[in-house]
């Protein structure tokens, strides 16, 4: 089935609503049976993540650099895997997820994103990138985003993601994606 990489925090955010999205977007991972690709971390909103999945499912694939493997003491994966940096656990996502996405998070999310949707535009990888824009947390990226847009900086198709508000629209996305994966 398909490989899901999430891409969230360590912290917990102060709106409760994004903690609600990220338990429900996980449970509708384990509903598409789907495995569930994380950072190697319990804590924060990745914690949050992995504990919600767990309930429903056990197939977890945590990646994890070199200088956190300790995080990997707390996570029950089906299988583990230590990288060297963080570089290379992105390129590890890349080479082995069908789809990403992206929630709120910190300066860690942020470079995710940004790699994400470069690796896409560079044809390295085919995963659907999808951001969870709960609340509007991404709102002033995405104004920031058409700003770039009209200064020439960026193409629109330029940025790969498509942007969510709410975790029940991720199904969707999740249908199309395992139809596209039957087809082939």
């Amino acid at each position: 089935m398909l490989k899901v990489f999430v891409a969230l925090g360590m912290s917990y955010p102060k709106q409760k609503s994004i903690i609600e999205e990220v338990k429900n977007v996980s449970k509708i991972l384990a509903k598409y049976n789907c495995t569930f690709v994380q950072g190697g971390c319990s804590r924060g909103l990745m914690g949050e993540a992995l504990r919600e999945f767990q309930k429903y499912s056990d197939d977890v694939i945590a990646i994890v650099p070199e200088p956190y493997k300790r995080d990997l003491d707390d996570v029950v994966s089906k299988e583990s895997y230590v990288v060297e940096s963080e570089a290379d656990r992105l390129k590890f996502t890349i080479r082995n997820c069908d789809v990403i996405i992206v929630f709120p998070g910190g300066s860690g999310t942020l470079t995710e994103l940004a790699f994400y949707n470069e690796t896409s535009k560079s044809s390295e990888h085919s995963a659907r990138l999808v951001m969870l824009n709960t609340k509007g947390f991404y709102n002033k990226l995405l104004k920031f985003v058409k700003y770039q847009i009209k200064c020439g900086l960026l193409k629109r198709e330029g940025f790969k993601y498509d942007v969510i508000k709410h975790s029940s629209q991720f199904e969707t996305i999740l249908q199309e994606e395992i139809t596209k994966k039957q087809q082939v």
